[in-house]
């Protein structure tokens, strides 16, 4: 997988517990520009636990796209 084909976005996940949470960019989404494949993840507290959730994803849905396409 190419990083050059990849998009990386950052969101705010805004957890439960009432007014004074603080929000955090720790949402991410993951576009494979080539297939168009989507990825977002935002059930970790960590932007990095979330990317690289968010990438296995990506590397899963490629893998099933490249096996259907032999």
């Amino acid at each position: 997988m190419n990083e050059a084909d990849l998009k990386i976005e950052t969101y705010p996940v805004i957890p439960p517990g009432g007014q004074h949470v603080s929000v955090v960019r720790s949402g991410v989404k993951v576009t494979h520009v080539p297939t168009g494949l989507i990825a977002i993840s935002d059930c970790e507290r960590s932007q990095l636990r979330n990317k690289n959730v968010a990438m296995g994803m990506i590397e899963y849905g490629l893998a099933i796209i490249n096996y259907e396409n032999k």
